[in-house]
């Protein structure tokens, strides 16, 4: 399958030039010939036209160059070329390749599980995902997501990234860290304790809703 158009580049329409005497016009279909649309309506019949990809996205576009009416300068008779056109191949119009989802830092108790997750758009339609910690490749870390399913700060502590491609174009999302949550949540020195709180367990409180100030939370284990 070729690679598709990405809405917003530009592109050289090519054909072998009509033989006929006329300008052309040149027309696209986004649903395989079964509706045209107007690229331009008169353009010289040099056999190529350079083209702004537009809108909305398809896998079955097809671009038609046909003649136009034209009128012989020696004697002002009129010849239609309409009938005479070239349809190319099929191609398909995508979107730019974009990362519409970043991953987020998160933060657990030892033991705990993190994961990570990027969704991308656009481009080819098929993406290859490359994970990183502190720089470096983790192995075997490929997928969309990353999954640390029992958190050590010493051995999965750091940052995180990811490494995206659709084949033709490469983004890196943003760095984002992975610890303990003391570490990713903040501390304060204006703190209110609750002590002997079950392990895994769990609260919900409000913000003031005069100040709505933001709120650090740290979370100390002492066993």
């Amino acid at each position: 399958m070729s690679i598709p158009l990405i809405t917003g580049t530009t592109q050289n329409i090519t054909w072998t030039a009509l033989d006929v005497p006329s300008n052309v016009q040149i027309l696209l279909s986004r649903n395989g010939g079964l509706s045209w649309e107007t690229i331009i309506s008169n353009t010289p019949n040099t056999g190529s036209y350079a083209w702004v990809v537009t809108g909305p996205i398809t896998g079955q576009a097809l671009i038609q160059v046909t003649g136009l009416l034209y009128t012989d300068p020696a004697d002002n008779s009129q010849t239609d070329y309409s009938n005479v056109t070239s349809i190319g191949d099929e191609f398909s119009i995508s979107y730019p390749f974009t990362i519409n989802t970043q991953p987020i830092s998160q933060g657990t108790y030892t033991g705990g599980a993190l994961n990570f997750v990027i969704i991308v758009s656009g481009g080819s339609g098929s993406y290859t995902y490359q994970w990183q910690r502190d720089g470096s490749n983790i192995f075997d870390a490929s997928n969309n997501s990353y999954v640390i399913s029992s958190f050590n700060p010493l051995t999965n502590g750091g940052q995180y990234a990811v490494s995206t491609s659709d084949g033709t174009t490469t983004l890196l999302s943003n760095t984002v860290q992975a610890g303990s949550l003391t570490e990713v949540l903040g501390t304060s020195t204006n703190m209110t304790t609750i002590n002997n709180v079950p392990y895994k367990s769990s609260f919900v409180w409000e913000l003031d809703p005069v100040t709505s100030l933001p709120v650090n939370v740290k979370v100390v284990n002492n066993f």
